[in-house]
């Protein structure tokens, strides 16, 4: 009777088990098609007409491919399943208007592919990471591939810092919204490219810095056919109480990315150190948005002190908000934590965004969680080439789709962008292919 009990409970707490192993993965979720948010116009019906990725089920990975936590950490721990690292390269460097070396990479397509009218001139893409990483990343580097093989080369930000054998010619690495890395990209191509359609596409981080880029002097926007942002959270602030909580395991996300960033600092903490103690850093030079400058007077601004940089307190931090108060808001010569997020933030400059846009998150993203797309529902229903789309899976730049267990190489993500600039290529050539 007693054995029969105990072989009771055990079977009983296996289903249990089992039970919360398939609720957690999201096992018996059915699949949908994205949400779509956009302004009904002539422009927008034209593209969503040849995005059928757009209006169709994204299909993930049928296992583990619903549950954006094991999307994200997969895509953290592997990057990509089936990648091949993308060869040839050449790097270029340029000193950016601070004084900074920034370094970025060019792929070109090896095979003629364009997916639109001969007579359209080379597409070229602008590609601006996430957080910490650089074109060696392995989602930038599949993604680059799969545009090579559409015919597009690719340009790839490497964010300062992120590779530790090229050395700092100031005291920063990386920011959340110093856009000058990026413009020394932007006028490079528009230099040696003149007659190419431009392209910006963004991911997290980088999305937030390429919205903001092409917000903050909109006649940037004159020099690209369009650009795509994926993953991004638009307000840094905001964003602060959510990435801190233990909600959906946010605040583990937050630490191991944290941790990521102190590995970048440490790399170059000598350099930082030294450049730190013989340069001032200079508020008018680094904070350079509207809504900074107009908040203080010019006695005010220049009675700043930049205190400096405690080692142990920077290696201590725990969380990104900890290692932003600790170093980056010093480093770049802001009075508060708020006014570096502030100024970062891409919130500020989306309504000045005129050219077409495809703005991509998930519901499921246990970073940047459905609260922070306001500001993308806003754009999207007040401007008429706008689209904003909302994924039911996909984590934080996962995306990954088919298989049971091994999903492809190529994501979701990669064929949407693909497609959508396929599309905004066709309808703005006037081809009648």
């Amino acid at each position: 009777m007693l054995e029969s009990q105990s072989f009771s409970v055990l079977f009983a707490l296996s289903i249990i088990a089992i039970s919360s192993f398939f609720r957690f993965l999201n096992f018996f979720v059915w699949p949908s098609c994205p949400i779509l948010c956009h302004r009904n116009s002539s422009f927008n019906k034209a593209i969503l007409a040849r995005c059928s990725i757009l209006r169709e089920r994204y299909l993930p990975t049928l296992l583990w491919g619903k549950s954006g936590h094991v999307q994200t950490i997969i895509f953290g721990l592997i990057g990509r399943f089936g990648y091949r690292p993308l060869q040839p390269r050449k790097q270029k460097s340029v000193i950016t208007e601070d004084g900074s070396l920034c370094t970025f990479d060019i792929y070109e397509p090896q095979e003629t592919q364009m997916p639109y009218s001969a007579s359209v001139s080379t597409v070229t893409l602008i590609v601006c990471p996430g957080i910490g990483n650089n074109s060696q990343s392995v989602y930038v580097q599949t993604f680059a591939k799969y545009c090579l093989q559409h015919g597009y080369r690719v340009l790839v930000l490497n964010h300062i810092g992120t590779d530790p054998s090229i050395p700092l010619t100031t005291p920063r690495i990386f920011t959340y919204g110093h856009t000058c890395d990026l413009d020394a990209v932007v006028q490079y191509a528009i230099r040696k490219y003149r007659n190419d359609l431009l392209v910006g596409v963004g991911f997290s981080m980088g999305a937030n810095l390429l919205m903001k880029y092409l917000g903050e002097k909109p006649s940037r926007q004159s020099h690209f056919m369009c650009a795509v942002s994926i993953c991004q959270g638009y307000d840094i602030d905001k964003s602060r109480p959510f990435l801190n909580s233990l909600k959906s395991g946010r605040v583990l996300y937050n630490y191991m990315i944290t941790r990521r960033q102190k590995q970048i600092i440490s790399n170059h903490w000598k350099e930082i150190y030294q450049l730190s103690r013989s340069n001032s850093v200079n508020w008018n030079r680094y904070c350079e948005a509207p809504h900074i400058q107009k908040s203080r007077s010019a006695s005010e601004i220049k009675e700043i002190v930049v205190p400096a940089i405690d080692k142990e307190r920077v290696y201590s931090s725990k969380i990104l908000e900890e290692l932003d108060e600790n170093f980056s808001r010093l480093v770049n010569g802001f009075a508060t934590l708020s006014d570096y997020y502030d100024w970062a933030s891409s919130k500020h400059y989306l309504n000045k965004l005129q050219l077409p846009l495809l703005i991509v998150n998930s519901s499921d993203d246990p970073l940047i969680p459905a609260d922070l797309f306001g500001p993308a529902i806003s754009l999207s229903s007040t401007k008429d080439k706008v689209l904003f789309v909302v994924t039911q899976n996909g984590g934080h730049l996962g995306f990954f789709e088919g298989g049971v267990v091994i999903p492809k190489t190529v994501t979701w993500m990669d064929r949407a962008i693909v497609q959508y600039i396929n599309a905004i290529t066709y309808v703005t050539s006037g081809s009648s292919n």
